[in-house]
């Protein structure tokens, strides 16, 4: 048991990873498009830097 559990944990890292750089590219690219209202109470005028933050700070995430 204790030789899968490291397994695991890697696995479920390595999708959490790969699933916020695909989802921030789709973002930068503009296949995913979400609506600029959303952004109202933030400091960004568009997507962009959440894409980065994305992608760099979550999907940059896996050691």
């Amino acid at each position: 048991m204790e030789s899968i559990l490291p397994l695991t944990i890697g696995i479920v890292t390595a999708f959490i990873a790969l699933t916020a750089i695909g989802g921030g590219v789709a973002i930068l690219v503009g296949l995913d498009k979400f609506p600029l209202e959303w952004l109202h109470i933030t400091p960004f005028k568009n997507y962009t830097i959440p894409a980065f933050i994305l992608v760099i700070g979550r999907g940059g995430e896996v050691h």
